[in-house]
């Protein structure tokens, strides 16, 4: 039987703090041209997205390109490529995007209803 101690332990090692800081969620309309990530996560990774094209990859494995841009008061926003995610997946009203970044150019995506509710990905 674990003891209090040893739960603790790994459910700290489970939960990391560089991973929890590894997603931003954002809120998404269909006319906005640009979404911005938040400010913890460009604090721990600001410095690793050094390149200005991403793929956004869904549950599916559909895979978009989109361009990612540092402001001069740097914050990071997504700015080329939403406009096309919004139609492929017919958007039409307020989402919520959950990123997860993976690597140097990629992050995993999910987006989400007002309600918490995820949509389908099938088109």
């Amino acid at each position: 039987m674990a003891t209090s101690q040893e739960n603790e332990n790994n459910s700290a090692k489970r939960y990391s703090f560089k991973n929890w800081f590894q997603t931003s969620m954002t809120l998404v309309h269909p006319q906005w041209k640009i979404i911005r990530l938040d400010d913890s996560f460009v604090i721990f990774w600001g410095h690793e997205l050094t390149i200005n094209k991403f793929k956004l990859i869904d549950p599916r494995q559909k895979k978009h390109d989109v361009g990612i841009q540092k402001l001069e008061n740097g914050d990071f926003i997504i700015h080329e490529g939403l406009l096309e995610i919004c139609q492929y997946y017919n958007l039409k009203e307020n989402k919520v995007i959950h990123v997860n970044y993976v690597d140097k150019d990629t992050f995993l995506f999910k987006v989400f209803s007002a309600e918490a509710i995820e949509i389908d990905y099938t088109s």
